[in-house]
């Protein structure tokens, strides 16, 4: 029944996923419970098809309901919690939701403060990592206090990881998404400049934080009007296109 229902989903029929969807969380509830791994999984199938349907209150709240009942299962730490919210997050940003966004990076962050040091690394890393979500929600200022207290940190313990001026680099793009670009264009330039000097160390998966920076320096010029400027980084990322 799920797997006739991912088969409608994935049609683009809708109006028979749905219904399938359902009952299948209906029945493995009946058997398995609330909280069986498998009844989670349907759970989250069923909120990703109202997603797609449109229903984005009830898309939410299911997505809500899975990270719930996957926290007080596994715990605020587990990896399937980590998905579970991740997922909720993505969804709140995709509906442009952006109280609920800040809300709940706040809800998150409350959690993770209780588990990790002050000074921890990997503090920063999340911070870092829910400031660049509150980006794309279209919440700079909120971004900007997270990134503010991650650069603190990597600058007293990690002061020549890439991932430090990957920080201030971020920072610049807050303000700039502010509009305050006297303190931004410092903040990008050294960010990018330093990122550049320790490209060796940085890995794959971290390449594009270069090219966004770059880009971010395109809309910084552009917003200034400074042509020149802006032609000069055009022409950077007309080269990390063509080597892509």
């Amino acid at each position: 029944m799920n797997s006739l229902a991912l088969a409608y989903k994935t049609a683009g029929d809708l109006d028979k996923a749905l219904p399938l969807y359902e009952r299948t969380l209906q029945l493995k509830r009946q058997v398995h419970g609330p909280d069986h791994d498998s009844t989670l999984t349907t759970l989250g199938n069923l909120a990703f098809a109202h997603h797609a349907a449109g229903d984005i209150d009830k898309a939410l709240l299911m997505f809500e309901q899975r990270y719930d009942l996957t926290r007080a299962r596994l715990g605020p730490d587990h990896a399937d919690t980590r998905r579970a919210m991740s997922r909720w997050l993505r969804a709140c940003i995709e509906a442009e939701r952006t109280e609920d966004v800040i809300a709940l990076i706040d809800r998150i962050l409350v959690e993770v403060r209780r588990t990790l040091e002050p000074d921890s690394p990997d503090l920063a890393d999340r911070l870092a990592h829910y400031a660049l979500q509150l980006l794309h929600a279209g919440a700079p200022a909120r971004a900007e206090a997270l990134l503010r207290e991650c650069l603190d940190i990597r600058n007293r313990t990690q002061p020549q990881k890439w991932t430090t001026y990957h920080a201030r680099a971020m920072l610049g793009r807050a303000l700039l998404d502010q509009a305050r670009y006297a303190e931004a264009e410092p903040l990008l330039l050294s960010g990018y400049d330093e990122m550049k000097q320790r490209e060796a160390s940085i890995p794959d998966a971290g390449r594009p934080r270069l090219t966004e920076t770059v880009e971010a320096l395109i809309a910084l010029y552009q917003a200034m009007e400074r042509r020149d400027d802006a032609a000069r980084w055009r022409g950077i990322h007309a080269r990390y296109v063509a080597a892509a």
